[in-house]
């Protein structure tokens, strides 16, 4: 469900793949997240081969947006809606939707989303954010900013890079004696889950 999958030319869409997963998940009673709408791969070239205006751009991806979440408005229990917008020093990743949009593009793709199908999950995800660093700090101010201007995305999700399918190290940032940083960070109100999908070692 990337971008350069799903939209590979301007305003025409290849459905199909997505398409099949949808439909598989239903007949066998299972859920599907969709991953992701905004990231720094896989991106057609039609896109980042252009010369964007902020405003153009901004056209581009509510309109990108708007189209994918509405078309399986219902269907999809959650969506990845930002993915690795982090450094690992915590900056933000420069990309062609941050350097063009702001930092606010994140703030925007959330109420694009909300906006497109109200009873999905919506989360920010990233990688390397299990453990207190400069990267899950830069995520958890980003997250509680947003709940403090109204934003409400359902959560934010961890990739912990191991053979475990837990997020691995419990969080510092409070005394919860909570088994995982996902539950900690639960505690704190501002995400009611955490999606931790691990990935392969390489």
């Amino acid at each position: 469900m990337k971008w350069g999958s799903v939209e590979p030319s301007r305003g025409s869409y290849n459905w199909a793949e997505a398409d099949r997963i949808v439909d598989f998940a239903e007949a066998h009673g299972q859920q599907v997240r969709g991953h992701t709408l905004l990231w720094h791969q896989q991106n057609p070239s039609w896109l980042t081969n252009g010369s964007w205006t902020r405003d153009q751009l901004g056209a581009i991806v509510q309109d990108h947006i708007a189209t994918e979440v509405g078309r399986y408005k219902g269907r999809l229990a959650a969506w990845d809606v930002v993915n690795e917008p982090f450094n690992e020093d915590g900056t933000y990743r420069p990309t062609l939707f941050h350097d063009t949009l702001g930092q606010d593009y994140i703030a925007q793709a959330l109420t694009w989303a909300r906006a497109a199908d109200p009873s999905a999950e919506l989360y920010i995800n990233d990688y390397n954010v299990e453990g207190v660093n400069a990267k899950s700090t830069a995520l958890y101010n980003l997250v509680k900013s947003l709940k403090e201007r109204g934003f409400r995305s359902t959560g934010w999700g961890c990739r912990p890079i191991s053979s475990s399918a837990r997020c691995p190290r419990p969080c510092s940032r409070t005394s919860s004696a909570s088994p995982t940083w996902a539950s900690t960070w639960r505690s704190r109100s501002w995400t009611s889950g955490c999606s931790c999908r691990p990935r392969r070692p390489s």
